[in-house]
């Protein structure tokens, strides 16, 4: 089973300020292209993947800024039995991988000059693992662990973590209402 989306968007507002030095104008544009792709194999494992582009240019007192977002993600999900001799669980175990990203840059091109200078770079990765479990009909647990790398390249900073995640969900149902 596929499943295939596809998202275009265009627009453009302009608005007009009268002052006392004359009239004041800013107009901004938005495009965005964001397709999806879902994949369902057979066995029940799943796979995904999205892209995510928005282009935002802003004119304002002679200026232009242009923005640029990209977001991308994917995503693989399986469940699988353990064999019974080697553990007792009451249901499968379900495991998922997922990596997503996301870049965003900033530039401003001044009046009177031909280039646009950059004022922000900023780009994400992360990646997830994640294993989870029902060890009773009230109790499901597991383990978590993602890895997240953000890079300021305007600033010259660059950020890891790992971390590390052990749940458990207990669900409680206490007596009836009449």
């Amino acid at each position: 089973d596929a499943r295939l989306q596809y998202r275009a968007l265009e627009s453009a507002t302009r608005q007009e300020q009268g002052t006392a030095a004359g009239v004041l104008s800013t107009e901004q544009r938005v495009r965005t292209w964001a397709p999806s792709l879902v994949l369902t194999w057979s066995g029940g494992a799943t796979t995904g993947g999205q892209y995510n582009r928005s282009e935002t240019t802003q004119f304002a007192a002679g200026s232009e800024t242009r923005s640029t977002r990209e977001d991308w993600g994917g995503n693989a999900a399986v469940s699988f039995r353990l064999p019974r001799e080697l553990v007792r669980l009451q249901g499968p175990v379900r495991a998922t991988l997922g990596a997503t990203g996301s870049d965003v840059r900033v530039c401003l091109v001044r009046v009177g000059t031909a280039g646009c200078a950059p004022v922000a770079d900023s780009r994400r990765r992360q990646m997830d693992v994640r294993l989870d479990t029902g060890f009773s009909p009230a109790v499901v647990g597991g383990a978590s662990f993602s890895y997240i790398l953000t890079d300021q390249r305007h600033l010259s900073s660059r950020f890891s973590q790992l971390v590390f995640t052990v749940f458990a969900d207990v669900n409680f149902v206490t007596g009836r209402l009449p």
